[in-house]
């Protein structure tokens, strides 16, 4: 028995063309990320890491500036002479210095909020386009071993149609004593496939795909330093855009 026409071409043909459209949304979608908000974010948040431990540094100038200029004024009698004066500008010089970078600081993380957010939606965008692109991959490479192998199968389970009713061996659990009628054969007919590619479900349950091909078609997924970062919620934008406006007020 040859079953005349490939039933499966067409839907071999369609999960092709989706998985041509899902990988162009992938390369796409990992282009905008890659070249997009995270570059400067990335940049930012050296710059605060940086600018942080310049202040850290600053900070502890500054006591030390303060506990110095207040040993040498009580020394001179509270008198503002020469040696109290530079300490002073010591002091207010490092004050100065530790205003400028906390200024410097709430500027750059002004700028962060916005770009954050940019990158937030990028990342989320890129993941989505990921996921989309593996399951494609996976379709079609399942519905091209249908198509290669599907008509044998095809012919394998018309075979079922041939047996007789009321062949217990075949009719697994459809219930007792209901008889058989024309508006049960397809029932009958469905309960005798089931059982047939129960034994394919069976198999594949315990089979290990090549998930190698998979990945070497669709890549990996690289969020950099958005790695593992949960996506915000639409609570969370709101919240963030909402500071980023009183920011820049």
């Amino acid at each position: 028995m040859q079953t005349p026409n490939n039933p499966f071409t067409p839907l071999a043909a369609d999960a092709h063309a989706n998985w041509k459209a899902a990988l162009a949304e992938l390369q796409a979608a990992r282009d905008a990320f890659n070249n997009g908000a995270v570059v400067r974010l990335k940049e930012i948040l050296g710059n605060q890491d940086a600018l942080r431990a310049k202040l850290h540094t600053s900070n502890l100038d500054r006591e030390q500036a303060e506990t110095e200029f207040k040993a040498a004024f009580e020394a001179s009698g509270f008198e503002k002479t020469a040696a109290v004066q530079k300490i002073l500008n010591k002091k207010n010089d490092s004050i100065a210095i530790c205003e400028a970078l906390q200024r410097a600081i709430g500027q750059m993380q002004a700028e962060h909020q916005p770009i954050y957010i940019r990158a937030n939606k990028e990342a989320e965008s890129y993941s989505h386009a990921y996921k989309g692109a593996f399951n494609a991959y996976c379709v079609m490479s399942a519905m091209a071993q249908l198509e290669k192998h599907g008509p044998p199968l095809v012919d394998a389970l018309a075979l079922l149609k041939l047996v007789p009713n009321k062949q217990s061996g075949l009719e697994p659990d459809i219930g007792p004593n209901l008889g058989y009628s024309p508006s049960m054969d397809r029932q009958v007919l469905d309960a005798r496939m089931n059982r047939l590619l129960g034994h394919l479900k069976t198999e594949a349950s315990t089979a290990t795909a090549n998930r190698q091909d998979v990945t070497e078609a669709v890549g990996t997924l690289d969020l950099g330093l958005l790695s593992g970062h949960k996506f915000l919620t639409p609570g969370q934008l709101h919240m963030l855009k909402t500071q980023a406006s009183n920011a820049a007020a």
